[in-house]
């Protein structure tokens, strides 16, 4: 009995001791909606939009906090089996979203859909300061980039891809443009293409993509030679069969090009020709630091090109060739074993690149 008794009461011990634990931890789940409202935009800004709006409904606290966060990506796909059309809801985001300042406006759309649409959405964003805007249209109509991004003075990044038609007026400016990039479908003329990059256009611009579609896009590259890119710090090159010469040409015009990034994603076996630039080797001498090459078949030109960066990037760190072709590499190797390095720090890898992965074969240490 007595030993019952003790039993008993050594439980309710137990029991009283574990109330308060129990209270902490029903307490403790919701913790974080004691932060700050700063912090839990912070958190919600790495929510796609329609995430982020559902944590409107977790409390009153949560309701308004999607309409601070600085981001608003638009998606045809993201919102289905709704009542309400996806056009009426991404009015609405739009119209409730209140911060004044838009750091990251992203639309993308693959249904067909009055262009007029994006044009409301995207003036809405570059009203809001906008810094960063990211288009990816597949509406099976040509859809018009609107001339207010090309006088957005806070847009600091650019990047297109799909139906999208560059058309920039006149006269423009884009002093804070950082980034541009122009993916696959993109449509612009010669002229358009060589106003957008030029010095006077985007006098601030750093990194430059063109990833081209032979049977979509139209690129003068020829007609930009003359201008300077002289902020260009990296470079993603998509090399085709036709503008080889492209790369040749770009080289010449960023003097302070640090990272170089050539991809083929296809092969071929057209030899072209590679020929070093009559002014000397500019950038590639004094600020090269990083060169990469995805897809390099042992073509005559390609080697050339990698021999001429080997011989003359004196501040080159690193360099890496992925090969498509198992067999290719003691000749790969053969050949990277005999070229002069101007850089005695310069590390060299050759990769086997496959849908797999990626497989390092040999790395090279200095000279």
């Amino acid at each position: 009995m007595a030993d019952s008794a003790a039993n008993q009461s050594e439980s309710k011990c137990k029991r009283m001791k574990l109330s308060p634990d129990k209270d902490t931890a029903v307490g403790s789940t919701d913790r974080i909606s004691n932060l700050p409202d700063s912090l839990l935009c912070h958190i919600l800004y790495f929510l796609p939009t329609n995430e982020a709006i559902v944590t409107s409904i977790l409390s009153s606290r949560w309701k308004p906090l999607w309409t601070l966060v600085p981001k608003i990506d638009l998606h045809d796909t993201s919102i289905t089996g709704h009542s309400v059309s996806p056009l009426r809801i991404r009015y609405i985001v739009l119209a409730q979203h209140t911060t004044p300042i838009l750091s990251n406006f992203t639309l993308s759309w693959h249904s067909p859909c009055d262009s007029s649409h994006f044009d409301k959405w995207i003036d809405t964003a570059i009203s809001r300061s906008l810094q960063q805007l990211d288009l990816h249209i597949e509406s099976k109509q040509l859809f018009e980039l609107p001339h207010a991004v090309f006088h957005c003075k806070t847009l600091v990044s650019l990047e297109l891809s799909g139906e999208i038609e560059l058309d920039p007026p006149p006269s423009f400016q884009l002093s804070s443009l950082k980034i541009l990039g122009l993916y696959e479908k993109c449509y612009t003329s010669h002229n358009s293409f060589s106003s957008l990059c030029s010095a006077s256009a985007c006098p601030s611009l750093e990194d430059l993509k063109v990833v081209r579609d032979d049977n979509y896009i139209c690129i003068g590259f020829g007609s930009i030679y003359p201008s300077m890119f002289q902020n260009l710090v990296r470079l993603n090159f998509k090399v085709t069969r036709t503008n080889w010469h492209v790369l040749q040409s770009l080289l010449v015009v960023a003097p302070d090009l640090k990272v170089l990034v050539i991809d083929k994603d296809y092969y071929y076996k057209n030899q072209l020709c590679w020929m070093e630039p009559p002014d000397g080797p500019g950038c590639l001498s004094l600020h090269l630091t990083t060169f990469n090459f995805n897809g390099f078949e042992e073509l005559e030109h390609e080697v050339e090109f990698i021999k001429y960066i080997l011989k003359e990037a004196r501040a080159l760190n690193r360099v890496t060739i992925k090969v498509s072709d198992l067999h290719s590499k003691e000749s790969v190797l053969k050949k990277l074993s005999i070229f002069p390095r101007q850089s005695s720090t310069c590390l060299l890898t050759v990769e086997l690149g496959s849908i797999e992965g990626t497989r390092v074969f040999y790395v090279l240490q200095g000279r």
